[in-house]
Protein backbone atom coordinates (compact mmCIF):
# COMPACT_ATOMS: atom_id res chain seq x y z
CA UNK A 1 0.00 0.00 0.00
CA UNK A 2 3.25 2.56 0.85
CA UNK A 3 4.72 1.82 -2.63
CA UNK A 4 1.21 2.47 -4.19
CA UNK A 5 0.74 6.05 -2.65
CA UNK A 6 4.27 6.93 -2.72
CA UNK A 7 4.54 5.61 -6.85
CA UNK A 8 1.80 7.97 -7.96
CA UNK A 9 -0.22 5.54 -9.94
CA UNK A 10 -3.38 6.80 -10.42
CA UNK A 11 -5.12 2.77 -10.66
CA UNK A 12 -4.11 1.85 -6.97
CA UNK A 13 -5.13 -1.84 -6.64
CA UNK A 14 -4.41 -4.81 -4.08
CA UNK A 15 -5.81 -8.37 -5.19
CA UNK A 16 -5.76 -11.27 -2.86
CA UNK A 17 -6.30 -14.58 -4.20
CA UNK A 18 -6.29 -17.65 -2.43
CA UNK A 19 -6.89 -21.15 -3.17
CA UNK A 20 -6.30 -25.06 -2.03
CA UNK A 21 -3.89 -26.99 -3.67
CA UNK A 22 -3.79 -30.32 -2.51
CA UNK A 23 -3.34 -29.73 1.35
CA UNK A 24 -1.12 -26.56 0.51
CA UNK A 25 -2.75 -23.07 1.29
CA UNK A 26 -1.98 -20.72 -1.34
CA UNK A 27 -1.92 -16.90 -0.73
CA UNK A 28 -1.35 -14.44 -3.75
CA UNK A 29 -1.14 -10.50 -2.78
CA UNK A 30 -0.59 -8.51 -5.80
CA UNK A 31 -0.41 -4.65 -6.04
CA UNK A 32 -0.41 -2.40 -9.18
CA UNK A 33 2.67 -0.41 -7.15
CA UNK A 34 5.64 0.37 -8.97
CA UNK A 35 7.16 -3.20 -8.96
CA UNK A 36 10.62 -3.78 -7.45
CA UNK A 37 13.84 -3.17 -9.69
CA UNK A 38 16.11 -6.14 -10.47
CA UNK A 39 18.99 -4.50 -8.64
CA UNK A 40 16.51 -4.89 -5.46
CA UNK A 41 14.99 -8.71 -5.86
CA UNK A 42 17.43 -10.71 -4.57
CA UNK A 43 18.09 -8.53 -1.33
CA UNK A 44 14.41 -8.03 -0.49
CA UNK A 45 13.76 -10.88 2.25
CA UNK A 46 17.19 -9.57 3.88
CA UNK A 47 16.81 -8.26 7.76
CA UNK A 48 16.86 -4.65 7.45
CA UNK A 49 17.15 -4.04 3.78
CA UNK A 50 14.78 -1.44 3.01
CA UNK A 51 14.51 0.93 -0.10
CA UNK A 52 12.53 3.29 1.74
CA UNK A 53 14.02 6.54 3.16
CA UNK A 54 15.99 7.14 6.50
CA UNK A 55 13.59 6.74 8.98
CA UNK A 56 10.44 5.30 7.10
CA UNK A 57 11.09 1.91 7.38
CA UNK A 58 13.34 -0.77 9.49
CA UNK A 59 13.59 -3.60 6.30
CA UNK A 60 12.23 -6.17 8.50
CA UNK A 61 8.91 -6.67 7.25
CA UNK A 62 9.48 -9.24 4.75
CA UNK A 63 12.27 -10.72 6.64
CA UNK A 64 10.28 -11.42 9.48
CA UNK A 65 7.27 -12.60 7.13
CA UNK A 66 9.98 -15.04 5.26
CA UNK A 67 11.60 -16.88 8.07
CA UNK A 68 9.18 -16.37 11.00
CA UNK A 69 6.25 -16.72 9.69
CA UNK A 70 6.61 -18.60 6.36
CA UNK A 71 9.63 -20.49 6.91
CA UNK A 72 9.03 -21.54 9.95
CA UNK A 73 5.27 -23.46 9.27
CA UNK A 74 7.49 -25.14 6.47
CA UNK A 75 6.14 -22.68 3.62
CA UNK A 76 7.46 -20.24 0.76
CA UNK A 77 7.45 -16.92 -0.22
CA UNK A 78 8.42 -15.54 -3.75
CA UNK A 79 8.17 -12.49 -5.54
CA UNK A 80 6.94 -12.24 -9.18
CA UNK A 81 7.55 -8.54 -10.27
CA UNK A 82 8.17 -6.07 -13.41
CA UNK A 83 9.93 -2.59 -12.65
CA UNK A 84 7.24 0.17 -13.01
CA UNK A 85 4.23 -2.22 -13.47
CA UNK A 86 3.54 -4.41 -10.48
CA UNK A 87 4.72 -6.56 -7.35
CA UNK A 88 3.05 -9.81 -6.63
CA UNK A 89 4.16 -11.87 -3.50
CA UNK A 90 3.49 -16.07 -3.57
CA UNK A 91 2.65 -17.42 -0.48
CA UNK A 92 2.24 -21.13 0.08
CA UNK A 93 2.16 -23.07 3.50
CA UNK A 94 0.47 -26.67 4.88
CA UNK A 95 -3.07 -26.29 5.37
CA UNK A 96 -3.73 -26.97 8.87
CA UNK A 97 -4.41 -30.56 9.33
CA UNK A 98 -2.56 -31.68 6.37
CA UNK A 99 0.02 -34.63 6.66
CA UNK A 100 3.24 -33.42 6.11
CA UNK A 101 6.30 -36.27 4.47
CA UNK A 102 9.71 -35.91 5.21
CA UNK A 103 10.53 -33.86 1.80
CA UNK A 104 8.38 -31.47 3.96
CA UNK A 105 5.77 -32.09 1.06
CA UNK A 106 1.89 -33.11 1.56
CA UNK A 107 1.70 -36.78 1.98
Amino acid sequence: QQAIVQSGVSKRRIVIRTEDHDGWAHLEVEDSGPGVAPEHEAKLFQPFYTTKPVGEGTGLGLSISHDVIVKQHGGSIDVETEAGAFCEFIIVLPRAGAPLAKSGEPS
